[in-house]
C-alpha cells in the first residue's frame, strides 16, 4: 500500500519514528516515497507536493496540480493480486507553443521490515541497469525493490538513498504527454537483477486497474446487502464493506491464510485479540 497525504507529498507518519509512511509490501517497506520535479530553463522548478484537488476512489487516486503555464496530474493505484504500485504523471502543456521539460522522479529507498516482524534489516544496496532501480537487503530475502518507468531515463544519480531519474518530455502546443512508473516490491521467481520485473508490471496495469476497479465495486455493491430509508445508513454499510476490504491481507505462505490488518498506518498487524 501507499501512504502520503493529499497534496502528494510523503512526511513521517506513524511509529517507527515515521517510517510507517511511505511504500509498503508487507511485512517489508520498500521506499519512504517519491515525487515528481518538472524543470524548465527559465522557469521555477515545481515540485509536485502542492495538489490543490485530490480525488479517491477507493481503487485509485488522482492528484491535480496547475500552475500558469502548465498543468499535471498524477495518477497512482496499487495492484490488487500483485505487489506493485503504479504511478502516471500526464503533463499538459497550457501554451500555443511546444516545449520540451524535464521531469526528474526521485525515489528514497528504504527497505526495512515491518514492526515485530523478526525479520532482519542490513544496508540497502542500489544499482541502475537498463535505465530501472534495482534495490535490495541481502539479509532479508522479502526485501527488494524494481522500479522505473514506461522508458528509459536520459540521466540518473543516487546520492545516499535518494534516486533520482531524469526524462526529456516534449510536449505539443496545447498538447500532452504521459509517462507511467511502476514500483515492483519483493523478490520475483528468477530473482533477476535486471528491469524484468518492471517491464512485465508495465505490461499488466491496464488489466490489473480494471481488475482492481471491479473488486471494489462488488466488494460495496455484492454479496451481503443492506438498505434502510435513510440513505446515509445504506452508504455508511458500503463504505463499511470497502474498509475491510482495504484492509484484508492475504501473505501466504508467509501466513496460513487471509486476514484484516488491524488498522492503517498504526496497526498493520494481525493480532491474537483480533
Amino acid at each position: 500500500y501507499e501512504l502520503g497525504t493529499m497534496d502528494g507529498d510523503f512526511p513521517p507518519i506513524g511509529r517507527l519514528l515515521g517510517d510507517q509512511g511511505g511504500i509498503w509490501a508487507h511485512p517489508v517497506k520498500v521506499l519512504d516515497g517519491f515525487s515528481f520535479t518538472v524543470r524548465e530553463e527559465g522557469r521555477e522548478d515545481w515540485t509536485l507536493t502542492d495538489s490543490r484537488h485530490f480525488s479517491h476512489r477507493f481503487y485509485d487516486a488522482e492528484f491535480h496540480y496547475e500552475r500558469s503555464d502548465l498543468a499535471a496530474v498524477r495518477h497512482d493505484f496499487t495492484a490488487e493480486e500483485e505487489s506493485v504500485l503504479y504511478t502516471m504523471l500526464t503533463l499538459r502543456n497550457k501554451t500555443d507553443v511546444a516545449r520540451t521539460v524535464n521531469l526528474e522522479f526521485a525515489a528514497g529507498v528504504n527497505i526495512r521490515p515491518a514492526w515485530r516482524s523478526g525479520l532482519p534489516n542490513d544496508i540497502d544496496e542500489i544499482n541502475i541497469t537498463k535505465g530501472a532501480v534495482v534495490a535490495y537487503d541481502r539479509e532479508n530475502e522479502l526485501g527488494r525493490v524494481v522500479f522505473g518507468a514506461d522508458r528509459n531515463p536520459d540521466s540518473h544519480d543516487v546520492e545516499d538513498n535518494i534516486v533520482t531519474l531524469t526524462y526529456s518530455i516534449y510536449l505539443p502546443a496545447g498538447g500532452e504527454t504521459a509517462i507511467i512508473f511502476a514500483i515492483v516490491a519483493g523478490p520475483s521467481e528468477e530473482k533477476t537483477v535486471d528491469r524484468e520485473p518492471l517491464n512485465r508490471a508495465l505490461g499488466l496495469r491496464k488489466q490489473l486497474l480494471a481488475n482492481k476497479s471491479e473488486a471494489y465495486a462488488q466488494s460495496a455493491f455484492e454479496g451481503v446487502r443492506f438498505s434502510f430509508s435513510d440513505t446515509r445508513i445504506t452508504e455508511a454499510f458500503q463504505l463499511a464493506k470497502v474498509n475491510l476490504h482495504m484492509l484484508t491481507a492475504d501473505l501466504r505462505p508467509h501466513m496460513p491464510a487471509p486476514f484484516f490488518y488491524a488498522g492503517i498506518p498504526y496497526y498493520t498487524q494481525l493480532f491474537g485479540c483480533d
